[in-house]
């Protein structure tokens, strides 16, 4: 015989709630029931992504929570006796889902384009950190790609404050990683920017050209 522990519809209210209090559109998500071993619980799922969170309430004093994404892993598994406790393991479940829709597929946006890109010029790179005097260059170089960016794409106010954001993040990035890392950090990063941006691929080619002849080649310029 198969026991149904779905949760009530009032306890699904409260996740509604949840889920608009953390500025989620509940529209994102939906409820199914899932069966494991001889018990059917309520599994609430994020439409875009195959994220989840499983409520397996086994009594009234066992409340198991699965969900994805986790913590720093895949699957996150949680313990608790009480239902007001497995509510704030749903609201850090959606603080970790909404941090990672929000994150740029970096890699997606480097194999989306295709680019007349030596791989060897960045073999030849060594990894060894920036000196502050090559910092320097490296910031100058960024400054240059953001101004490229202003003046060819008409940007709203929003994305040029994007823009800023993402060339600083980089220019931070510089300053902890070794020069190779920087260079495919960059390429990531600029190409999910122009995504963004809204960029024909036209331009986001002669983008990346010009990124690389100024910021990867200072980079492959620098003694090993």
């Amino acid at each position: 015989m198969v026991n149904r522990r779905i949760l009530l519809r009032s306890q699904q209210n409260e996740i509604y709630e949840l889920i608009t209090e953390n500025g989620l559109d509940p529209r994102s998500f939906n409820w199914s029931e899932v069966k494991r071993y001889d018990f059917i619980y309520s599994q609430l799922n994020y439409n875009e992504f195959d994220f989840l969170f499983l409520f397996q309430i086994s009594s009234e004093y066992e409340y198991n929570s699965i969900y994805y994404p986790g913590k720093n892993i895949s699957v996150q598994y949680q313990s608790t006796n009480n239902w007001t406790t497995q509510k704030q393991h749903v609201v850090n479940w959606l603080y970790l889902l909404k941090k990672e829709v929000s994150q740029p597929n970096l890699w997606g946006q480097i194999t989306k384009y295709k680019f007349s890109y030596d791989p060897d010029l960045t073999s030849k790179v060594s990894n060894e950190p920036f000196t502050n005097q090559q910092l320097e260059q490296v910031h100058k170089s960024l400054n240059q790609l953001k101004n490229y960016l202003i003046e060819h794409i008409k940007v709203s106010e929003e994305q040029h404050k994007l823009i800023n954001e993402n060339i600083n993040y980089l220019s931070d990035s510089a300053k902890r990683q070794g020069r190779r890392d920087f260079i495919f950090t960059a390429i990531g990063l600029i190409l999910s920017l122009a995504s963004f941006l809204g960029i024909q691929p036209n331009q986001i080619t002669k983008l990346f050209y010009f990124f690389r002849d100024t910021v990867i080649g200072f980079i492959t310029s620098l003694p090993k």
